[in-house]
């Protein structure tokens, strides 16, 4: 089943809207954005979400030590690493937080998708990364509302399944890339909002309603069939 981020969540209406609406993670963004938010409100929205659901911190280019204070104050269950941060970045954040909280935290590292992006993926094999998120080449990081073009992306797919798709998705196109390319996720923010910070509910249903629509066992079966 493709997991499912809703992202740039600032408001406790929209976080509980996107999880009874069936999203697995709800994204937490910790950097300069119009839907960036301060640790007092998303610990405050952390503590009425359901167990299940992962709260996923989004930062860019900030230090070690004030991820793993943030991750620990609000109760974050993932972080998604939106910036310029490199192999050993990964591994010293992964390094100092305790035994049992570095098995617990998930580290979601984006590359953007430009000509050898491919290669950036290799210096990362042995820093924790658990899955890549991929989404377009924007000043704006953390929704951009900007798609790339997935043949791009293809042979990563296949290389890292996990991969989480980003960038100028909404329910007009979702299912089409979830049927044909079958990423382990994907992550949306302008494509489900009436305004930036702010969710279309109707939107965040229908978003969630399409992927689950494309994940049926009837269509798994078909493309497993078409494959040779």
């Amino acid at each position: 089943m493709t997991w499912v981020k809703i992202c740039g969540t600032t408001n406790l209406d929209d976080a509980v809207a996107s999880s009874e609406a069936g999203a697995d993670a709800l994204g937490f963004i910790f950097a300069p954005s119009p839907r960036q938010i301060d640790r007092s409100t998303a610990k405050k929205i952390v503590s009425q979400l359901p167990p299940q659901v992962e709260k996923v911190g989004v930062f860019v280019n900030e230090s070690a030590d004030r991820i793993r204070e943030i991750v620990a104050e609000v109760g974050l269950t993932a972080v998604q690493l939106h910036g310029d941060e490199d192999a050993e970045f990964i591994r010293q954040l992964h390094n100092g937080w305790n035994r049992g909280e570095a098995g617990n935290i998930e580290i979601i590292k984006v590359l953007v998708v430009n000509p050898g992006f491919e290669l950036k993926a290799n210096g990362f094999a042995d820093s924790q990364v658990d899955r890549f998120l991929l989404d377009s080449c924007s000043a704006l990081r953390g929704g951009s509302g900007t798609s790339f073009e997935m043949s791009q992306a293809a042979d990563f797919l296949r290389r890292y399944p996990r991969t989480i798709i980003a960038g100028g998705l909404d329910v007009s196109s979702v299912a089409g890339l979830v049927k044909e390319h079958r990423p382990g996720g994907v992550d949306v923010v302008t494509g489900v909002e009436r305004e930036p910070g702010r969710k279309d509910h109707k939107k965040v249903r229908a978003f969630v309603a399409a992927v689950r629509q494309a994940d049926s066992p009837q269509q798994q079966a078909a493309i497993s069939q078409a494959r040779p």
